[in-house]
């Protein structure tokens, strides 16, 4: 509801919140925080999908910083949704200790396959519009890298996360053969 000068408050909530957990460093699983978003977004179905984005998003930027504070629910008085996407950095020129993947996929999702193959099956979901959606995820990722260079993007950054990149480009390009 607005105030009197007109501004909107949101609450917001952390996963780590919205699972109980109270200890910073708690590692979560990818199923998991998709079966949160289940029963707790007003829109389940897009919210999913826009987790699997995010997921590709942090592999791609050599991001595995993805603990449970790193992605939140944002409330108003009519809906839950998943909050704009935030804390998205190449963590891998991080000077001080080793970051550790919080959140990873179960050994059985580890494939991008059989992880978008589980959510369809558990999650009652669309594969054509997940398929779209990766291809149109994959077609801006796979610009963005090739423009790398225009944007003054440090060298030691393209050379260093091309690996990560190209997995990213790769797995995606799977997910349009499902």
């Amino acid at each position: 509801m607005p105030d009197k000068a007109g501004v909107k408050y949101f609450g917001m909530e952390s996963f780590y919140s919205a699972h109980n957990i109270n200890i910073h460093g708690t590692a979560l699983t990818h199923e998991e925080n998709f079966a949160l978003i289940q029963a707790h977004s007003s829109e389940p179905q897009a919210d999913i999908l826009e987790y699997l984005k995010r997921i590709y998003v942090n592999r791609f930027f050599s991001n595995p910083d993805n603990h449970g504070h790193n992605t939140s629910f944002i409330k108003d008085d009519d809906s839950v949704r998943l909050s704009p996407i935030y804390d998205v950095a190449p963590m891998m020129f991080f000077k001080g200790d080793h970051i550790v993947e919080l959140t990873r996929w179960s050994p059985k999702n580890k494939h991008s396959k059989d992880s978008v193959l589980w959510l369809v099956d558990e999650f009652e979901l669309d594969l054509r519009v997940i398929k779209e959606s990766c291809k149109e995820l994959e077609n801006g990722l796979s610009k963005l890298h090739a423009d790398f260079g225009t944007f003054g993007i440090p060298q030691l950054f393209v050379e260093k996360g091309k690996h990560d990149r190209d997995a990213v480009l790769s797995d995606l390009s799977e997910i349009e053969g499902i």
